[in-house]
């Protein structure tokens, strides 16, 4: 069986950079109740007809390319994390902090708050994260990201002054 870089770079060079770019770029980042496009699922079996010894099912093929150091997922979610680490704002905030000030403002509509926010499995995932020196801080996108309908503002973990991981609560 080949290396994880041997199979990305026999599948780019079979596939072509333009096509290989948006075939890493759609892979996800887990392989938790998900697949990949049809589009993605056909180029994959016409590869490994050619390429029978890079034969992976879904798990592998969600490993092999998230890991891609160009444009895979994890590379994209680092980026992400530095670019909201540029909009933290305030001082950071306990937990028991956040759910007072966030729940206080969203009682209007509790299902929402539940689904997107507080009550969510990503806010859940967050909370069991922490470890001690960690710091929660909310953050918001800049104005002009709101203007062109883009903005995002949520809640970011970090730690060793690196975004850990983040739960947005509100987008436009």
């Amino acid at each position: 069986m080949p290396t994880q870089d041997e199979i990305r770079k026999r599948f780019r060079s079979w596939l072509g950079d333009e096509r290989y770019r948006n075939f890493v770029y759609r892979v996800p980042s887990s392989a938790e109740g998900t697949r990949l496009l049809f589009w993605q699922e056909r180029e994959w079996e016409r590869f490994v007809e050619e390429n029978p010894d890079c034969q992976l099912d879904f798990a592998g093929i969600v490993d092999v390319f998230a890991n891609c150091p160009e444009f895979g997922a994890f590379v994209r979610r680092t980026a992400y994390c530095e670019l909201v680490k540029s909009w933290l704002h305030g001082d950071s905030m306990s937990v028991d902090e956040l759910e007072r000030q966030l729940g206080s403002n969203r009682t209007e509509n509790r299902q929402q708050l539940e689904s997107f926010g507080l009550g969510s499995k990503q806010w859940q995932r967050i909370k069991e994260q922490l470890q001690p020196g960690d710091k929660l801080y909310k953050f918001r996108s800049p104005p002009e990201t709101w203007a062109n309908m883009a903005g995002r503002a949520g809640i970011a973990l970090v730690r060793d002054d690196k975004v850990i991981d983040t739960l947005v609560t509100a987008l436009n």
